[in-house]
């Protein structure tokens, strides 16, 4: 059992349009540029998404 295993965190993969990930890699990019990150993840740049079309 991998360590993810035992703290209770799942992965799923989630299809995506090319565009749509086209997109999503072109904003990770943006996100490490003004973050100066380079080890940014998906999962950060989607939970940027998310909390930016938060009202």
């Amino acid at each position: 059992m991998n360590q993810n295993s035992q703290a209770g965190i799942r992965k799923k993969n989630i299809a995506l349009n090319p565009e749509t990930y086209k997109r999503l890699e072109s904003l990770k990019a943006n996100l490490i540029k003004d973050r100066q990150n380079p080890n940014l993840t998906y999962d950060e740049v989607i939970n940027f998404l998310l909390d930016a079309g938060r009202v």
